[in-house]
């Protein structure tokens, strides 16, 4: 009898855990909010977005330096925040107009 109650207790524990561990990530997962063409256009939004406080990652970056020549066709270089900064990131990018 014990055991059983344990086990039950430990699996909502368990459930509990993992429901706010998802709600957690969720938020902290990168997204791409723009993808450039150039790398130097990623680095002015990017600059852009760390004067107001959000971090950025630029992914693709070293693809378009070794080939540039119909490098958008895998995807171009893109830059990537948090999931909980997107929205002012990508106002921020939009009114910049890069």
């Amino acid at each position: 009898m014990y055991h059983i109650a344990a086990v039950w207790l430990l699996g909502h524990a368990a459930a509990i855990f993992s429901i706010s561990t998802y709600k957690v990530m969720e938020h902290d997962q990168l997204v791409t909010i723009a993808t450039f063409d150039f790398d130097w256009q990623a680095h002015i939004a990017q600059g852009l977005l760390t004067e107001e406080g959000i971090q950025s990652v630029i992914d693709n970056e070293i693809f378009g330096s070794l080939y540039p020549i119909g490098f958008n066709s895998i995807g171009g270089i893109n830059l990537k925040v948090m999931n909980r900064d997107a929205p002012r990131a990508r106002q921020i990018i939009t009114r910049s107009k890069i």
